[in-house]
């Protein structure tokens, strides 16, 4: 549950929602609509606003980067093209990452299998992180 309030608070401060008067509710702001729209599903979109989470961020930064790692070993120039085009943005502090990536699993796998159904470094996962990653890149 703290890792929660944590979240609120991060995400209020993103200015993706504000408390209710009462401050039993949390109000979705315009911010958070259009992230909603600009994400496939509800279970991205909760996704994309837990990865506002800095030590959450920088645990997925780190699978992929750990990813952009494995497509250049491989020389899979096409793989690094699309997977950079998907970050977009965030690609630049992903690519920071380069020599703390590993794919291992998180101190998030409990949270990560309710919100996102898998652990984040499960490679299926790989690219609806990248999706939630870059959305929120600019916040």
């Amino acid at each position: 549950m703290k890792l929660w309030k944590q979240a609120l608070s991060t995400g209020g401060k993103l200015g993706l929602w504000r408390l209710s008067q009462d401050k039993k509710r949390a109000v979705a702001t315009p911010t958070a609509v259009r992230l909603l729209q600009s994400l496939p599903n509800l279970q991205e979109t909760c996704a994309a606003i837990l990865s506002c989470e800095p030590d959450i961020r920088r645990a997925w930064g780190k699978i992929i980067a750990a990813r952009l790692k494995d497509l250049g070993n491989l020389k899979d120039v096409s793989g690094l093209i699309q997977t950079i085009g998907t970050l977009e943005q965030a690609s630049k502090t992903i690519l920071q990452q380069i020599s703390d990536s590993v794919i291992t699993s998180t101190e998030f796998t409990e949270l990560e299998k309710k919100i996102i159904g898998t652990p984040a470094e499960q490679a299926p996962e790989t690219t609806k992180i990248n999706r939630e990653l870059a959305a929120t890149a600019t916040m």
